[in-house]
């Protein structure tokens, strides 16, 4: 996906972690039980090619662990949200994700 510099879909919801850690806090995001869809990018190989896989957010956190630098896409299969990581560790949040999203900050240091 193309996003020129600075552009930012209205109505979306950022959030920054300057130690490339977003993934450690998607478990307080995303609902543990809920299936959603997970679509990593290959933006080594080929930037056009998309993975998509269905799981729960607890596994899909331990392999986005283990990569780094990595785009990827976590997508309500109801398609109520999307939650999206950029290569510069900022997280955004579109649809009912919002609100979990903004409340990050106040849980951000118990974990």
């Amino acid at each position: 996906m193309f996003v020129a510099r600075g552009f930012q879909p209205r109505g979306c919801i950022r959030h920054t972690f300057p130690n490339d850690d977003a993934w450690k806090y998607l478990q307080v995001i995303v609902d543990r039980n809920e299936k959603v869809w997970f679509v990593a990018g290959d933006t080594k190989r080929d930037a056009s090619k998309l993975w998509l896989f269905e799981g729960e957010i607890e596994p899909i956190q331990q392999v986005i662990g283990q990569l780094h630098h990595f785009e990827y896409y976590l997508v309500s299969k109801k398609y109520e949200w999307l939650l999206t990581e950029n290569r510069h560790g900022t997280l955004i949040g579109l649809g009912s994700i919002k609100d979990e999203l903004l409340s990050l900050s106040r849980v951000k240091d118990k974990i």
